[in-house]
């Protein structure tokens, strides 16, 4: 399970900003009417927290997430809801940890934003590691709503 949080902050990483012009986000069906962004470049919050958790800065990393955090591993196993829980899984692991993340690949739709990303980390005992996994991002309020993993087994 340690493990398992371990990767998941992991993934929560990178640098790279994408521009694409869209004059609404889309939606898809009347629920999804929540979801919407109301600025077309709310996909920099996503460049922004990949900064402050390359950067160890924890209080600029939680700005960007709704107070209702939903951390799935994909596609419906939820991990952890809520601020406190991210404070307890991520608070260390992004002030501690001795690591670097990049995107290496992203598709932006509307209020969701998929990003291939790449870590590389140093553990004790075991030397440089790395890491590659999807990250389905979900906005709200333009903020990070909704986490999602994807990672071979």
């Amino acid at each position: 399970m340690k493990l398992l949080s371990f990767v998941s902050v992991l993934l929560l990483s990178a640098c790279s900003t994408v521009k694409i012009d869209k004059s609404e986000p889309i939606t898809v069906g009347a629920e999804q009417e929540n979801f919407k962004t109301t600025n077309v470049e709310a996909h920099q919050v996503i460049d922004d927290h990949l900064v402050a958790y390359n950067s160890n800065d924890y209080a600029s990393f939680k700005a960007l997430f709704h107070e209702e955090i939903e951390v799935y591993d994909f596609p419906n196993n939820l991990s952890f809801k809520g601020m406190k829980a991210l404070d307890k899984v991520y608070k260390s692991l992004v002030e501690d940890l001795d690591k670097k993340a990049f995107i290496s690949e992203r598709i932006i739709d509307g209020n969701f934003v998929v990003d291939k990303e790449a870590v590389k980390f140093h553990m004790t005992g075991r030397g440089e590691q790395s890491l590659e996994v999807l990250v389905i991002y979900q906005l709200k309020d333009d903020l990070i709503y909704r986490v999602m993993f994807l990672r071979d087994e």
